[in-house]
C-alpha cells in the first residue's frame, strides 16, 4: 500500500528503516491502530486453494499547496456551481479531511486491505449510506455531491476520496453536519476552504478566486524544462517534419504534458 506522512523525516526505503524513525513510526502506529479500531479485518487460517495478495508498505510524502508537507472526481463544473452559489448567498465553507478514509468500507468478502479497485468504492458505497441515513440525498448530475434539504436548512457536501467541501446555510446547520460526520468517522477539519483538488480557493468580500498556479509551475518541471527560454509558442515553427525523421520511443511524457495542458 502507498503509505503517505507529514513526516519530514527523508523517504524510508522500507518498513525496517521506518521503524527507527520516531516520526515514521509514529504515523505506522496511527495507521495501524485505526486498523484495529475499525476492525478492519478478522484473522482466518490460510486457505490451500486461494492465491494471497501480498501487502508492503510504501513510503512517501504528501504536500499542502504551499508546499508544506500534508496528509487529493468530481465535476469541476459542480465545484463552481456549488462554491459560486455559496458565494452568493455568503454562506460558510469548510474542507474537512477524513482520516484513513478506504478502511471505512465495509467488505463482504476476502478482499486486500489497499491498492485494489473495490476499495474505493467500498469507501464511497460506506459514506453514501451514512449521507442518506443524516437526510442526504445524492445528486442525479454528480454523485459525488450529496444535498441537504430541511426546512429552511440547506447543505451541500462535495466527496473527493477522503476529501470534503461542506457548505451550509448557516454554521449553526454546518458544526451540526461537521458533528454527526465525526460521530461516524474520524476525520480532521480543516477549516475554511483554501486547497482543494489542487486549486487555491482564496475568498475576499467580492467573491472567490480560484487559482491552480501551483499545477501549472509543476508541468514544466516534468521534461526538466524550468530553466528554457520563454517563447511565444511550443512549437518550432521552422522545422519541417517527414516520415524520415527518427520516431519517438516513448510518447508517454508528451501526452502526460498535452493532458496537463
Amino acid at each position: 500500500m502507498n503509505f503517505y506522512a507529514t513526516t519530514t523525516s527523508p523517504l524510508a526505503c522500507s518498513y525496517i528503516y521506518a521503524f527507527h524513525d520516531p516520526n515514521w513510526k509514529k504515523d505506522m502506529l496511527d495507521e495501524y491502530n485505526a486498523l484495529i479500531t475499525n476492525s478492519t479485518w478478522v484473522l482466518v487460517p490460510r486457505l490451500a486453494n486461494v492465491n494471497i495478495v501480498r501487502s508492503m508498505w510504501l513510503f512517501k510524502h504528501k504536500f499542502h499547496a504551499d508546499g508544506s508537507l500534508s496528509s487529493p472526481v468530481v465535476k469541476s463544473a459542480t465545484i463552481r456551481t456549488v462554491l459560486s452559489l455559496a458565494v452568493s448567498r455568503d454562506w460558510p465553507i469548510d474542507q474537512l479531511d477524513v482520516k484513513n478514509g478506504f478502511i471505512h468500507g465495509h467488505l463482504f468478502d476476502t478482499r486486500s486491505l489497499y491498492g485494489r479497485k473495490q476499495a474505493p468504492r467500498t469507501w464511497f458505497q460506506r459514506f453514501a449510506s451514512f449521507a442518506t441515513l443524516i437526510s442526504f440525498q445524492n445528486s442525479e448530475t454528480d454523485t459525488s455531491l450529496c444535498i441537504f434539504y430541511r426546512g429552511s436548512d440547506i447543505a451541500y457536501l462535495l466527496l473527493y476520496v477522503d476529501d470534503i467541501i461542506l457548505i451550509a446555510s448557516s454554521t449553526v446547520i454546518l458544526q451540526c453536519i461537521i458533528n454527526m460526520l465525526h460521530s461516524e468517522f474520524a476525520k480532521k477539519n480543516l477549516g475554511s476552504l483554501n486547497y482543494f483538488l489542487g486549486i487555491f480557493a482564496q475568498r475576499t468580500t467580492s467573491g472567490m478566486f480560484l487559482s491552480q498556479s501551483k499545477f501549472a509551475e509543476e508541468i514544466p518541471e516534468r521534461p526538466c524544462m524550468l530553466n528554457c527560454n520563454l517563447c511565444p509558442t511550443t512549437v518550432d515553427t521552422e522545422s519541417n517534419l517527414g516520415p524520415d525523421d527518427d520516431p519517438v520511443t516513448d510518447s508517454t511524457l508528451y501526452h502526460s504534458l498535452a493532458g496537463a495542458l
